[in-house]
């Protein structure tokens, strides 16, 4: 792995003589890996070029775990892990266990962490890190002590918040600063309140600054100060940021103790009370969704910096909903198909699976009961017989929905209209979460059916190759086109590369699986609604498939890593030109986008850095 170019990383096999030869190494430091089965792992820092270099792998050795207790007594069976010093990476292993100690009797050669954990009352748990050197084919023997390790003794208290009231169902935790890989001792306890908000922290570690605080369901409070040992007094917990409460009535005025919140949260209270947490100043939506009633659609606006009281909710049985979903010959019923009833604001959601479902019985009829008196949507991919989406009004109580069928589309991809491309990956995004792909065969083509009688768009990637094989090749990229096709027909599309002259690197200082980005050519203003931004992302390009990721270095187990977690974004082979760039990331509440043009005057690359929409005041916030 050279460090010189972070794209590159190369593996190959020894041969039958543990001969190997890497081409192509730039020059300067590097990293060389060698690993075997039943051997250790070599990692040696060189710096290339090396004509002839011999690696002398070692034996496996064992390593023996001890921990001792407060008093100096043995734990035997207790929590122990370990971790491999050079890339922090915890061993799922099965380690032999004795009267007196934990042995791992298979490990590679190098440093480890060794961690050993200790509970001294219930609620409370220490552990405390060393480390060790295992050698090759030698057994090391390392202690894990809390001997004359002593907390700080009963912490008591009754949480409660800014205006006085008992914080009951509640938990308060409390641990040590210290980074817990950190070398040394470590504690953290946690318990429960009572229904007054009382509770004790039977035995920190260390007298703590501050505790905090977590209801159900809810991000943490912080209190403002922390009760000293023999003290028995309110302690003050506080939000760190703003919030929106309220309560969630029926229609005789009684609380609905248990209800749906957002679509991802149930929750249950005697007085139906829920809370919000509001991170930004900004409108926010929810749907509130109880058995027996009509969902209900809350819009109110939270402010960072205040927990601000909401209207009760009164929840009402709404109205039935009834129809067929017939063919599209308009007479015939099609049985055994998933009608979706959507609000607006799930219409674009790909995150989380509608739970208001219905299936069509024998004739293709379906009902629905406890309907909302708003503007709804349902919607019906019956796969290859087609796709419904209808705009539900809030006076209509039957409606007969008839599939719109597929169309198919069909071409080439290809570099310059001449070489052919095998295995690029194409995505269909039609509105209304219709998405469907396929990848082109050996001579380039593809052949796939889309939605009829949708707006969709097609976008193409070029990624990784399937054989993991390096170096990577540089990816190409491709606009996406956005088509709308007539039900039955057929048309052709082709695909060319881009040829620009212009590249788009943006990068982040941290990554995130929250932040994505995507660019689209000319001067598109900001959208007015979340709807509208959601057309936006489904027609921008994508970026590229790329390795310009910083990785571990344990490679094959962890590729999914830089998947997840993200921090450069590059757009290649871009005509020159004026372009905007969406950064956007996946909020509590909803996504924050921030908007910024960028004008491709020369060739090259173009480096963009920029920090977390979520942590920039410019961001706009689109609820969901």
């Amino acid at each position: 792995m050279p460090s010189s170019d972070p794209d590159l990383w190369l593996d190959i096999e020894s041969d039958e003589q543990g001969r190997f030869a890497f081409e192509g190494v730039p020059e300067g430091a590097a990293v060389l890996r060698v690993e075997k089965e039943d051997w250790s792992l070599t990692r040696l820092e060189l710096t290339a070029p090396q004509q002839d270099l011999s690696v002398v792998l070692g034996g496996l050795g064992s390593l023996r775990v001890r921990v001792l207790d407060p008093q100096g007594r043995l734990l035997p069976g207790g929590d122990k892990e370990i971790t491999r010093e050079f890339d922090r990476y915890t061993l799922e292993l099965f380690p032999e266990e004795t009267g007196e100690a934990v042995v791992y009797p298979r490990l590679a050669a190098g440093r480890y962490r060794v961690r050993g954990y200790y509970s001294p009352a219930k609620g409370c748990h220490w552990s405390s890190v060393v480390e060790a050197d295992v050698l090759p084919e030698q057994s090391t023997e390392v202690t894990v002590s809390f001997v004359g390790v002593r907390g700080v003794g009963p912490l008591k208290g009754r949480a409660v918040g800014r205006e006085g009231r008992g914080l009951g169902d509640s938990e308060v935790s409390v641990w040590t600063e210290r980074n817990r890989d950190e070398l040394g001792t470590h504690g953290a306890c946690t318990v429960d309140t009572d229904p007054d908000g009382r509770f004790v922290l039977p035995d920190p570690l260390e007298q703590p600054k501050t505790l905090l605080l977590r209801a159900r369901g809810q991000a943490p409070w912080a209190s403002e100060r922390s009760p000293v040992p023999g003290e028995d007094a309110p302690v003050v917990f506080q939000s760190g940021h703003g919030g929106l409460e309220g309560r969630v009535l029926g229609p005789d005025g009684r609380p609905v103790e248990w209800f749906g919140l957002g679509g991802f949260r149930r929750e249950h209270h005697p007085q139906g009370r829920y809370g919000i947490d509001a991170f930004f100043t900004q409108t926010y939506q929810w749907i509130i969704d109880a058995d027996g009633f009509a969902t209900a659609l809350v819009r109110a606006e939270g402010r960072s910096n205040e927990v601000l009281p909401l209207p009760d909710v009164i929840l009402d049985v709404g109205r039935s909903v009834q129809g067929r979903v017939v063919a599209e010959d308009g007479r015939t019923g099609v049985p055994s198909l998933r009608v979706m009833l959507l609000d607006p604001s799930e219409l674009e959601d790909r995150v989380s699976s509608p739970t208001r479902t219905a299936i069509t019985d024998a004739d293709g009829r379906y009902r629905f009961e406890h309907v909302a008196n708003r503007l709804q949507w349902l919607r019906v991919d019956a796969q290859e017989q087609g796709t419904v989406l209808y705009e539900l009004k809030p006076d209509e109580a039957s409606v007969d929905l008839q599939l719109a069928p597929l169309a198919w589309l069909s071409g080439t991809v290809t570099v310059g209209a001449r070489v052919p491309l095998a295995g690029v990956d194409l995505n269909v995004r039609c509105e209304g979460r219709f998405d469907v792909s396929t990848s082109t065969d050996a001579s380039g083509r593809y052949e796939v059916r889309v939605p009829g009688a949708r707006e969709c768009v097609v976008h193409l990637t070029d990624a990784a190759p399937k054989d993991e094989t390096r170096p990577w090749p540089p990816p190409l990229a491709f606009s996406p086109q956005r088509i709308q096709l007539p039900p039955h027909s057929w048309r052709p599309l082709d695909f060319e590369a881009r040829q620009g002259p212009a590249a788009l690197h943006l990068r982040f200082p941290k990554p995130s699986e929250f932040l994505d980005a995507f660019l689209l050519p000319g001067d598109p203003p900001m959208p007015g609604t979340t709807l509208a931004m959601e057309a936006l992302i489904r027609s921008g390009f994508v970026a590229d498939w790329t390795p310009t990721i910083e990785r571990p270095e344990r490679g094959q187990e962890e590729l999914f890593y830089p998947l997840l977690r993200r921090s450069n974004y590059v757009f290649s082979a871009l005509p020159l030109g004026r372009y905007t760039l969406f950064i956007t990331q996946e909020m509590s509440g909803g996504l924050r986008v921030l908007r910024v043009p960028v004008d491709l005057k020369d060739a090259g690359t173009r480096l963009i850095t920029s920090g977390h929409p979520g942590e920039d005041d410019k961001a706009t916030s689109f609820p969901r």
